[in-house]
């Protein structure tokens, strides 16, 4: 799995679809319905309970989606996603050790951060992709930030809503990062049809 694949499949469609509950049991299933809906690249939170078991089932049922892993703080965590078939990790900070471990598995990571030193140092430790977290720092905010630093894509997450998606890729974000404004209560409740409306919005806006 290279950084290449994970750029041109978010290129394609903007989005990250990013997966976090109590539990992970409706995992799967909602990652075949926004898969059926346009959106192909997902990331399981390890926070999840389960999490990597339902990672391993969707590697094993649907092997051309691009399926990661997310809240990847350690190396330890690096090393137990990708053995559970994690074809890229995500974290909510930059920790150069991590970066290195999934160097060494041979795994695309993107890294964490909110300021201009934060983000040079993650890409500089091989996150060729950089989270922009939280997205309460506002499209205004990544603006100013790609004009200094316009040769590192961010992937804003933590808080986009459906309808400012076009608002931080207009400022010049790569692609975002939706929780529950893509999912809504389905991962909790199993009401997986209410995803496909919410898939079509997104990527609606993603496209204008």
């Amino acid at each position: 799995m290279t950084f290449e694949r994970l750029r041109r499949t978010l290129g394609q469609t903007r989005v990250l679809a990013i997966f976090r509950a109590k539990t992970s049991t409706h995992f799967v299933a909602a990652a075949h319905a926004l898969a059926d809906n346009g959106v192909r690249a997902l990331e399981f939170t390890l926070t999840s309970d389960g999490a990597l078991d339902a990672l391993r089932q969707l590697r094993d049922e649907s092997p051309d989606l691009l399926a990661g892993a997310g809240t990847v703080i350690s190396p330890h965590d690096a090393s137990d996603a990708v053995a559970a078939g994690a074809q890229f990790l995500v974290a909510p900070c930059t920790r150069i050790d991590t970066l290195q471990r999934a160097a060494e598995l041979g795994v695309p990571m993107i890294a964490g951060a909110t300021t201009p030193s934060e983000i040079v140092t993650a890409h500089q430790h091989g996150s060729e992709l950089v989270k922009l977290f939280p997205s309460a720092v506002g499209p205004a905010y990544v603006k100013a930030v790609r004009e200094p630093l316009a040769h590192i894509d961010l992937v804003v997450t933590g808080g986009v809503a459906l309808d400012s998606i076009r608002a931080f890729l207009d400022a010049g974000a790569f692609a975002v990062g939706l929780g529950s404004p893509l999912t809504g209560d389905a991962l909790e409740t199993g009401d997986i049809a209410r995803i496909t409306e919410r898939a079509r919005t997104a990527l609606a806006q993603a496209r204008r």
